[in-house]
């Protein structure tokens, strides 16, 4: 049995709004107790002093994609797997020196990352996968060019493309079934267009009612949720009427669309940082820039919308390619609408509430995973302190009971 003690700590969290002199015991990869005040412990017991310092929850990043390397879909499509999966290990050796002890990703990865971070092969978060993107034909994630002919099996998942093709009830439900046979912990769709697919509109919708409703039903049967790509109207609508559990992005929320979330219970995921990146990359066709930056605008304002309605709103920074290492300035971006102290229990205790680790992730709590970080300062004060690229101002990083980093 292994056991740590966290005394004269300021705790941070759901509960705690910077409570200083708690004192936190881990034993083995729980936390065992939190009490206001000294816990007395034996002198085998690995004593760390907090004083000065604010202990938090581990933070979680709710929609990234650790196994995309590139900014564009045709040279993600060019890239080895094998260069995709050490990518992939490098860029979650980072999320967990930079405090995220937990992330969701997107689409990009297969079971064999968790597997390595299990297995401890490489250092990294504990890792939500949703292996591939589910989409229709011509949707956001076709990466099959235009003078491309039809893919007469009506199915199209190469290995190394991070989406599948398919249309139809009959269709989507055997995606979707193959997808959890892959191991994925949920299911990602895409209802509307998207920014970096160059040929369709965010506006357009994607899937129609029968087809998201299928979906969801398969991802029941196999105690998962699904996650839905969404900018437009359109798009959102579908997916909340038919039980998708969190709209990511939302970029084009209205008041009407914001009851309606609220009364199905919907968690809304915007993904700010990444549309200002492809707003910013040069690179990129303009058309793509151009979306990027009616989107990202779009968000801010459907965010100030969302607390509006007191909507239950994640944290996440859709980063993948080049701005991985800077996907925390989403902390940055966010805190210009909101008070610092919601995106930090977004980027904790409302992830893991939408990821269906309630009690066990995002909180300071007796039984929940020891998933804990030590930071240098106040980031109610400075909420900088959790966008450090390198993570410097986060001097410990606990991950399951064991120090990862210090």
């Amino acid at each position: 049995m292994c056991q740590m003690l966290l005394k004269n700590a300021t705790l941070l969290d759901v509960n705690h709004k910077m409570t200083p002199g708690y004192s936190v015991l881990i034993v083995d990869n729980k936390i065992k107790r939190v009490a206001d005040g000294e816990i007395k412990v034996d002198d085998n017991v690995q004593i760390i002093d907090v004083q000065g310092k604010t202990l938090m929850p581990g933070l979680i990043d709710a929609h990234i994609h650790l196994g995309i390397p590139s900014m564009t879909f045709s040279e993600v499509s060019a890239e080895p797997i094998s260069y995709k999966s050490i990518y992939a290990a490098k860029m979650a050796e980072l999320m967990i020196k930079q405090g995220f002890t937990t992330v969701r990703d997107a689409c990009g990865i297969d079971v064999g990352i968790n597997k390595a971070i299990e297995r401890g092969l490489i250092k990294g978060p504990r890792t939500f996968f949703a292996d591939k993107m589910i989409t229709k034909t011509g949707g956001h994630g076709d990466c099959r060019h235009q003078h491309e002919i039809m893919d007469t099996c009506g199915c199209h998942a190469l290995p190394g493309e991070c989406h599948i093709v398919a249309d139809g009830v009959a269709a989507v439900r055997k995606a979707t079934r193959e997808v959890l046979r892959r191991g994925a912990h949920q299911i990602k769709i895409a209802t509307s267009g998207g920014v970096i697919t160059e040929r369709n509109s965010v506006h357009a919708a994607a899937f129609s009612p029968e087809e998201v409703k299928a979906i969801v039903e398969e991802a029941a049967d196999g105690e998962s949720y699904v996650m839905a790509h969404a900018h437009g109207h359109e798009g959102i609508r579908r997916a909340v009427e038919n039980g998708v559990r969190s709209i990511e992005h939302c970029s084009y929320l209205t008041e009407e669309l914001a009851e309606l979330m609220k009364v199905h219970g919907t968690y809304m995921m915007p993904t700010v940082f990444i549309a200002r990146e492809l707003t910013l990359d040069k690179s990129l066709p303009e058309a793509v820039r151009v979306k990027g930056q009616a989107v990202t605008e779009a968000m801010l304002r459907s965010i100030e919308l969302g607390r509006k309605y007191h909507l239950k709103i994640g944290f996440g920074s859709d980063a993948f390619g080049e701005p991985i290492p800077r996907h925390a300035e989403e902390f940055l971006i966010r805190a210009k609408v909101e008070d610092p102290y919601e995106v930090i229990i977004a980027a904790t205790a409302t992830n893991a509430e939408m990821m269906q680790q309630t009690d066990k992730l995002g909180v300071i709590k007796e039984n929940a995973f020891a998933d804990l970080i030590i930071v240098d300062g106040d980031p109610l004060k400075d909420i900088s302190l959790l966008a450090d690229p390198k993570g410097i101002p986060i001097t410990l990083v606990i991950k399951d009971g064991k120090i990862v980093k210090n």
